[in-house]
């Protein structure tokens, strides 16, 4: 049996404070990577072990806020529902 069908699947929520200091003045947290406990944790463990430059992962950690609120403005509030659509709008749109 591999580990990963040992490991049971946490549900614990994560806090905020990990990624304290990444976000810029008045952005809010990205809810629509939140939502779910797995998306949650791939958001975190990404931003935590896979960035290794400050700068970068302040830039990515703005850059995914922005496009959580972009996509909460347009009503879609689950990552699941995420289209290409949005993400071709975000880029126009958002700079």
């Amino acid at each position: 049996m591999s580990d990963r069908a040992s490991t049971p699947k946490s549900t614990e929520i994560i806090p905020l404070e990990t990624l304290h200091g990444l976000a810029e003045n008045g952005a809010k947290a990205p809810a629509l990577f939140l939502q779910q406990a797995r998306a949650s944790e791939r958001f975190f463990d990404f931003f935590t072990s896979n960035i290794r430059n400050e700068h970068t992962r302040r830039a990515y950690y703005n850059a995914a806020c922005r496009f959580s609120e972009f996509c909460a403005e347009r009503g879609v509030h689950d990552l699941a529902y995420v289209k290409p659509v949005h993400v071709a709008d975000h880029g126009v749109a958002g700079g």
